[in-house]
C-alpha cells in the first residue's frame, strides 16, 4: 500500500477481520469510530499501520506470525499509531518466538535499542503468558522492518 492512497480494503470490517487487535479493547462501534478517525485525520499513519501489519504477516515464526501475538493496539497519545510506528500489547510468548527465529538467522540483534520492555498490562491478567512469574505482563515492542 502506498501512503496517501488508502484502498477500499482498508474499511473497518476488513481491517478488523485481518487485524483483530485494532479493536480488541472496545466494542465494534467504538473501534470503527476510532479507525475512521485515524483514516480521516492521519491517513498516512493508517497506511503505515496497515503496511507494518502486512509485513508482519509475512514473517514466519515457529508458531504463527508476529500478528498472532499482538493482543491490543495502543491508541493513547503519544503511543497512537504514527507515520512510522505503532505500539501495542503482545503476548509475552512472542519473545521466545523471536529468539527461536533469531537463532535460526531470521533476525539480527540490534544492540541497546531499547526495543523490548516489560510493563503490567492495564487489564491485569486478561491475557496469560507462557511464563508463570509474569502471567499478567505483556511485551511492548517496537519492530523495525
Amino acid at each position: 500500500m502506498i501512503p496517501g492512497s488508502v484502498s477500499s480494503n482498508a474499511m473497518w470490517d476488513a481491517a478488523k477481520a485481518r487485524y483483530p487487535f485494532l479493536g480488541s479493547d472496545v466494542d465494534n462501534a467504538a473501534g470503527a469510530a476510532r479507525y475512521d478517525n485515524l483514516l480521516d485525520q492521519t491517513e498516512k499513519s493508517l497506511a503505515c499501520l496497515l503496511n507494518l501489519g502486512e509485513a508482519m504477516s509475512q514473517i514466519s515464526l515457529s508458531h504463527g506470525t508476529p500478528l498472532d501475538y499482538i493482543k491490543q493496539l495502543r491508541w493513547d497519545v503519544p503511543h497512537a499509531p504514527a507515520r512510522d510506528r505503532f505500539f501495542g500489547w503482545s503476548d509475552v510468548r512472542l519473545i521466545d518466538q523471536v529468539r527461536v527465529a533469531a537463532a535460526a538467522g531470521q533476525f539480527a540483534v540490534e544492540k541497546q535499542s531499547g526495543a523490548i520492555s516489560f510493563r503490567r498490562h492495564p487489564a491485569g491478567s486478561r491475557y496469560s503468558s507462557a511464563r508463570p512469574t509474569s502471567s499478567s505482563h505483556f511485551m511492548r515492542t517496537k519492530s523495525w522492518l
